[in-house]
């Protein structure tokens, strides 16, 4: 069967981009669409590099393996070794309930269109399940702007449980890690931080500065444990009614 290479490269892009999209939402990741659409690109790349390979099925599965785990580490923010072996999981489940989408799919069209016609079909319908998939994200998201949650903490052995503003405008994140970063009103968070050489760049309106980050031994927003980084805003009383401000990632 003659086999084109753009169209086959095409047809994993968009695939993959629903498994990552789709393994994302079970298991309440926050998504980025920059992280989705690079994941999916490395894999429709590696499916048309894969036609070049030689047929030698432990070669070919091994590589597809190792793609699958590189596909998952670029698509979700890393958050321990624990949670990337569940990622990993997720996007699995995710290939198989697809992939048994597809054959039927397949198996429906293929007794009446050509396997060319059949393709370009299927693309059709991964191209608008993809974009409504980003889409239906999008929108998602944009419930969560501007909301309040519970934040739980702990810090130097000292719990602290407050009320936090949920904000879309702040997109602050460790330059290191990738970490979002919460801030902290002066008011209720009064430590002072430890020697270190980490910072976030905060910006407004009218200045720019840096705020010393502060690394909690135990984070909790509405009750699901969270990894981000705490920064103290000098002279700010509140957010919104609230002593602390995080990131809307946060609340997925």
């Amino acid at each position: 069967m003659e086999i084109y290479g753009d169209l086959y490269a095409l047809l994993n892009f968009l695939a993959d981009g629903l498994l990552l999209l789709l393994a994302g939402k079970l298991q309440s990741r926050p998504l980025k669409k920059r992280r989705i659409l690079l994941s999916a690109g490395v894999g429709g790349l590696y499916a048309f590099l894969s036609l070049f390979l030689p047929s030698y099925k432990p070669l070919l599965l091994f590589l597809s393996f190792a793609v699958s785990l590189l596909m998952v580490r670029i698509a979700y923010p890393y958050e321990g070794f624990r949670n990337y072996l569940l990622s990993c999981l997720f996007f699995y489940i995710s290939a198989i309930l697809l992939s048994g989408g597809l054959q039927l799919f397949l198996a429906a069209v293929g007794q009446v269109l050509s396997p060319l016609w059949a393709s370009i079909l299927l693309l059709f319908f991964l191209s608008a399940a993809f974009m409504f998939s980003l889409l239906f994200a999008e929108v998602l998201k944009r419930r969560q702007l501007h909301k309040k949650a519970d934040l739980h903490f702990t810090y130097k052995g000292k719990s602290y449980s407050c009320s936090a503003f949920a904000d879309s405008g702040n997109l602050l994140c460790d330059t290191e890690t990738g970490l979002p970063v919460i801030l902290l009103s002066d008011c209720f968070f009064a430590e002072t931080p430890e020697d270190t050489d980490r910072f976030v760049l905060v910006k407004t309106v009218t200045s720019s500065r840096f705020l010393p980050l502060f690394t909690p031994a135990s984070l909790f927003v509405n009750g699901k444990e969270k990894r981000a980084l705490l920064a103290k805003a000098d002279s700010v009383k509140d957010f919104g009614g609230c002593p602390a401000l995080l990131p809307t990632e946060l609340l997925l």
